[in-house]
């Protein structure tokens, strides 16, 4: 609940900044999320999920826009942590829930075509780990002690192609920068997503 009000104090302020703009606009996305775990890992497994937002955009100067974001994410995967010779086997499925905010700069390179950049926030509002543990001919399915950080920060890249005036379509690259569990001892394991989106600008 913590994590929820602070994004929508968040989303509030950005929104009311953008009043100061003369050119803005608002609008709705729906995406399909491609995520995985990645970092100290032997092997991963992606997971598909599907992602509504709300965004507003300011012109700063001729091609140059403000491109901010509020979207309900579904992230994690499946992942095997890397291990030593006589460790047993174990995988890992986390799926974890979050609110993300990206902020990034658009710039058109040509009439309808963009590229942006820039950070995305996400505040974690909830998750489910489960591993399960194999040694020898034993096999044991249990819930994960992990912890997921509650906050997550990192870069995210897009391109994208505005082929309607109310309408765009885009590819997204993000990657978070923390580790996404507290209490993984000194493994690093980082969220990263891939999201093929469409926006509808009202």
């Amino acid at each position: 609940m913590k994590n929820l009000l602070l994004a929508a104090l968040l989303a509030c302020g950005v929104t009311a900044a953008a009043q100061d703009y003369k050119k803005y606009s608002f609008g709705a996305g729906a995406a399909l999320n491609i995520s995985n775990i990645r970092g100290h890992v032997d092997e991963y497994n992606s997971t598909g999920s599907f992602s509504p937002s709300l965004f507003m955009e300011a012109r700063l100067y001729r091609k140059l826009y403000l491109h901010i974001a509020v979207s309900y994410a579904d992230m994690g995967g499946k992942y095997k942590p890397r291990r030593e010779e006589n460790d047993p086997f174990i995988e890992r499925e986390a799926k974890l829930k979050y609110i993300a905010i990206p902020v990034k700069a658009r710039l058109y390179v040509e009439e309808n075509v963009f590229f942006e950049l820039g950070p995305q926030v996400s505040f974690l509002v909830g998750d489910n780990v489960t591993e399960t543990i194999t040694e020898g001919d034993v096999t044991l399915s249990q819930p994960s002690n992990l912890k997921a950080r509650e906050f997550d920060l990192g870069p995210t890249l897009s391109v994208g192609w505005r082929f309607k005036p109310d309408w765009a379509v885009q590819i997204n690259m993000s990657r978070g920068s923390f580790n996404t569990f507290v209490n993984d001892g000194p493994a690093k394991v980082y969220n990263t997503n891939v999201q093929l989106l469409l926006n509808y600008y009202f």
